[in-house]
């Protein structure tokens, strides 16, 4: 009897748990549906890159390969544009990518990477 409390009990919370998974990312995908069409309407590349940043970040959790698509983006439009901070933090959405796909020296090697050009403009938004 006992038991079977217990399991209606982890019953009910795991259906509150999915219901609210099911939330987020109905949301997360509604902010990316946005995002991608804002992105087609801009022309300016500072605008564009506010937009990659956004996509890459909600991308997440939801497929690190094209959050790594869109840090990379942000990544050149900012080099490009000389701001060095823009390579930094798509260096770590890089990381944080290949983390999530436990690519772990692949990983390091970005983290490492952008801790270095971190410390040579002395950046340290981000960085431990």
């Amino acid at each position: 009897m006992r038991y079977k409390k217990h399991n209606q009990y982890l019953i009910k919370i795991l259906i509150i748990f999915l219901l609210f998974s099911v939330n987020l990312y109905s949301q997360s995908n509604n902010n990316i549906q946005e995002l991608l069409k804002e992105l087609e309407v801009v022309k300016s590349d500072s605008a564009k890159i506010q937009i990659y940043t956004k996509l890459s970040r909600a991308y997440t959790n939801i497929d690190y390969k094209l959050k790594r698509k869109y840090a990379e983006k942000y990544m050149l439009l900012g080099r490009k544009l000389k701001i060095d901070t823009l390579e930094i933090e798509g260096l770590i959405d890089i990381g944080i990518s290949e983390a999530l796909q436990q690519k772990n020296d692949s990983a390091y090697y970005y983290f490492l990477l952008a801790h270095d050009k971190s410390k040579v403009i002395e950046y340290h938004n981000g960085l431990g």
